[in-house]
Order: C-alpha cells, then sequence, then structure tokens
C-alpha cells in the first residue's frame, strides 16, 4: 500500500494499521506521524498493542493492513537483508533488559559502537563520557548478571543512547527504577533529543514523566485500536 501524504519529516509514520495477534484485533485503521527530533509520551493500557507497535517499528511484526514507514524506509517491502541496517538507527529500552549476562556492564553498553564500526578511539571517548553521565564508572567491569532491576534498565538506556541513534524507543523505561535512577535515565533521553534523535516512548500513564522531561513532549493516547489524541496528526494535514 502507498504511503498518503508521507512528508519527509516524518520519520515514523503508520497510515491505516491494521494488526491482529493471536486472534485479538489490536490496531484498527492506525494512523500515525511522528515528525523529526519530536519526543512523543504514548500511553496506553495494559494488552492496547503499546509493545506491539514499538515491535512493528523495529521491524519484527509486520502490519496486517496499512502501511509503515522508518526512517524513508517502506516496512511493508523491506528485504531481509535491510533490516539489520535498520535497527542499528534504533535505540531500543526495552521493559525488561535483554542484556549480555555474561559480559561486564561497559562490555554491553560498547556493543552498538562496536555493531556500527566505530574507531577504538571513538568508542572509548563515548564509554567514558556514558560511564560518568550514568554514574557507572566505578561498576563498568561487573558482570550484568550482578546487577539489580534498575541499574540493569540503567544499561540497557546506555546501550540505546550510547550510537546517537536516529530513532529511541522506549516500553515502560520507568516502571521497575528508583527515582535516582529515573531521573538518570530520563536526563539521557532529554540530551539524546535535544542532539537530534526522534524519541518514542510507550507507557501505562504519564505518572513518572511530568517533570522530567525538559524538552517539548506531545502525549497521545492509544485506546481500542487507535490513536484518540493525535496531536501530529492534526498538525500535518493540509
Amino acid at each position: 500500500m502507498r504511503l498518503v501524504s508521507c512528508r519527509e519529516n516524518q520519520v515514523i509514520h503508520f497510515h491505516n494499521v491494521h494488526k491482529t495477534v493471536d486472534g485479538r484485533r489490536l490496531f484498527t485503521d492506525l494512523t500515525l506521524f511522528l515528525p523529526k527530533t519530536s519526543y512523543t509520551l504514548l500511553c496506553g493500557g495494559t494488552q492496547s498493542g503499546k509493545t506491539t507497535l514499538l515491535r512493528m517499528i523495529m521491524a519484527y511484526e509486520k502490519p496486517d493492513q496499512g502501511a509503515l514507514r522508518v526512517d524513508g524506509i517502506d516496512l511493508g517491502d523491506i528485504p531481509a537483508s535491510r533490516i539489520p541496517f535498520l535497527r542499528r538507527q534504533i535505540g531500543l529500552i526495552a521493559n525488561t533488559p535483554v542484556l549480555l549476562e555474561d559480559r561486564s556492564i561497559v562490555e554491553n553498553i560498547s556493543v552498538p559502537l562496536q555493531l556500527a564500526g566505530f574507531d577504538q578511539e571513538v568508542i572509548e571517548e563515548r564509554l567514558a563520557a556514558t560511564l560518568e553521565q550514568t554514574g557507572l564508572r566505578d561498576e563498568q567491569h561487573i558482570k550484568v548478571n550482578r546487577l539489580t532491576a534498575p541499574t540493569r534498565q540503567l544499561v540497557s538506556a546506555a546501550r540505546a543512547t550510547i550510537h546517537k541513534p536516529a530513532i529511541i524507543l522506549a516500553d515502560e523505561p520507568l516502571e521497575k527504577v528508583d527515582g535516582d535512577t529515573a531521573n538518570l535515565i530520563t536526563g539521557m533521553l532529554n540530551e539524546a533529543n535535544t542532539a537530534g534523535a526522534t524519541l518514542l516512548i510507550v507507557s501505562q500513564s504519564d505518572e513518572f514523566y511530568g517533570q522530567r522531561v525538559a524538552n517539548d513532549c506531545k502525549t497521545l493516547t492509544l485506546s481500542e485500536g487507535s490513536i484518540k489524541q493525535n496531536e501530529f496528526e492534526q498538525n500535518n494535514i493540509g
């Protein structure tokens, strides 16, 4: 399906997307426009489809109907060979971090830089800055299988942002962390957005984000398979 009125500044563009998972309809004519450098908090209840929406952006799932374009790539026609390239443009903070359990904090955080082929000097510079920012410098050689849940999420956030991706997705990134860790994670997200990344956070509510998000953040609602408060859609019609 060809995208309609897909403007160049729209990094993520769902157009009339339908999606059914395990026999349950999640999305019906879902349309969502996220411009470059936008910061969006998408709220929705349990089983509203928030995680599936992120999986679709990452090309782990495809729409049953409709069209989805991410960073200029039509995911309905994307060849398998291009999917790893797409995913390297995206930083993901999962609700339950998937880390290399037998590796250290610093080894986990450096993975995106190594996959992208950064020079060793750049890797060392970015690691030093990130470890300082997160307060993990003194713990950097501890294996992640020894870490608490909040610290694991902090490592996940550092790994998702260190390579300065074009898009950052976060699935309930503050749900299992304490206040100090939440401030560190949102600080990294704010900084990434200021530097030009497009951010999409999904959460059951905006309760934990209100005072922590320093940038202009739009709050949308996912309910009954569609976006109920889509300010970006309204701003991009015409």
